[in-house]
């Protein structure tokens, strides 16, 4: 059990929280993947996950949105011992931007997607490295909250040819991208 808190320190509620276990400790096979239990944090940042596996090394996730936004551990517990956790948040930003024709006119539709380009072990997930979503009817796209870093995608609209990127969010909270697609 613990809290989830913000890089500021502020609890956050809605935070996944999920128990990844180190698989070849496991007293028996899995038949899908490593993961235990995923709780999801109180208003006042308060979570719990019961029934953790004694003796086997875990490590807690933390997860706002698409992506791991922290990992902690190992641990290991021994049965019926507690632990209590403060989960802090890293740094956070957003990335996104519009999506517009080379004449001006937006483009609603266009699928966006990202990629984390290298590692930071820390944040690394079993869950899918690309993210996709869909502009909106003025072309706008968001991709939030996401952990500073290197990024490549592309953005692509039937009858457009597809735009390829780079980009790398740093520190900064936010950063703007427009996309010109060429007709």
């Amino acid at each position: 059990m613990g809290k989830a808190v913000s890089a500021d320190g502020k609890p956050l509620r809605g935070v996944f929280v999920g128990v990844v276990y180190d698989a070849s400790r496991l007293p028996f096979t899995p038949n899908m993947d490593s993961h235990g239990g995923l709780r999801v944090s109180d208003s006042d940042g308060t979570w719990e996950v019961k029934d953790i596996i004694a003796d086997v090394p875990f490590r807690l996730e933390f997860s706002r949105g698409p992506a791991v936004t922290g990992r902690y551990g190992p641990y290991t517990i021994a049965a019926g011992d507690v632990r209590n956790l403060e989960l802090q948040e890293g740094a956070l930003s957003e990335i996104g931007g519009t999506v517009e024709a080379t004449a001006g006119f937006p483009i609603g539709g266009a699928e966006v997607t990202l990629t984390r380009v290298g590692s930071d072990p820390r944040y690394v997930s079993s869950r899918p490295s690309t993210i996709r979503v869909t502009t909106d009817s003025f072309g706008r796209f968001s991709f939030s909250p996401l952990l500073p870093g290197d990024f490549q995608g592309q953005a692509r609209k039937e009858g457009f040819p597809t735009r390829r990127f780079r980009l790398s969010s740093g520190g900064t909270p936010k950063v703007d991208l427009p996309i010109r697609l060429s007709q």
